[in-house]
């Protein structure tokens, strides 16, 4: 049995919610804002040759779980959809994320998988979604959330956690917006342990915390891109002085890392 059938059966997903339809990619290459194509050539060039295959999984809705919708002035929550996106190459997954949630408007959970002789891979995508505020026939994209690649050869004790975390009856029933972030939730603890080395949830996946974890991670993306610059420097500098220099900026950014890391 394949990880993605593994992880499918523990999910323990009610009958009513499935809808294992394929989604044909015409969809995508037609969708347009009323104006224009959503898709732009490079993304038309990777729905065709990087996906070989679009299932429509699952639909959660409160005719087929028992969760609230959610509304409000900037959010329209109705409807949480799962896709299943088969692809042929791993690195186009945030093209493909986005370009996705461009052409639909309910908030998606995409599952990526990848699979050949040597692997089978998942990795899972989710974006928040806003009315805009100009015209609410269209829709804003928040922060993309995207997991690593987790390999069924070499699922680290943190991955079994997380994928275990990801069952049906662990996640929030409050509402179609507090379900969708909960599983947000899921994937910044998945890369905060990265960090960290433990799987670690918010306290009842309470927002707040889990966007200031979002937050700590931006930072520490960017802290670590940094770091490999002045790392990349100080190899190439020949001055005493100057080396000096650059060996203090990356011990305080050392610190700053060690600092942040130990906050999520």
């Amino acid at each position: 049995m394949s990880l993605l059938d593994d992880f499918l059966n523990q999910l323990n997903i009610p009958e009513k919610c499935k809808v294992d339809k394929t989604v044909f990619k015409k969809l995508f290459e037609q969708a347009n804002d009323g104006h224009k194509n959503i898709l732009d050539a490079k993304d038309r060039e990777c729905l065709k040759k990087d996906i070989s295959k679009i299932t429509w999984l699952y639909s959660f809705k409160p005719s087929t779980l028992n969760i609230p919708v959610y509304q409000t002035e900037i959010r329209e929550y109705l409807e949480v959809a799962v896709l299943l996106v088969e692809v042929e190459d791993k690195k186009n997954i945030e093209r493909i994320q986005q370009f996705f949630n461009r052409c639909i408007p309910y908030p998606l959970v995409i599952l990526f998988h990848f699979k050949n002789e040597e692997e089978d891979c998942l990795s899972f995508g989710v974006i928040h979604k806003r009315t805009n505020q100009s015209d609410n026939e269209k829709w804003v994209l928040e922060e993309s959330i995207i997991s690593s690649w987790l390999n069924s050869a070499q699922l680290s004790v943190v991955e079994q956690k997380f994928l275990e975390s990801m069952q049906l009856s662990q996640l929030s029933f409050q509402s179609f917006y507090h379900f969708y972030d909960s599983i947000k939730a899921r994937l910044i603890a998945l890369q905060c342990a990265r960090y960290s080395g433990s799987f670690e949830l918010s306290s009842q996946d309470d927002h707040l915390s889990t966007e200031s974890r979002a937050s700590a991670l931006k930072n520490l993306i960017e802290l670590e891109k940094r770091q490999v610059e002045i790392s990349n420097k100080l190899k190439k500098e020949k001055q005493l002085g100057r080396q000096v220099e650059l060996n203090v900026q990356l011990h305080k950014l050392k610190d700053e890392i060690q600092s942040i890391v130990r906050c999520i």
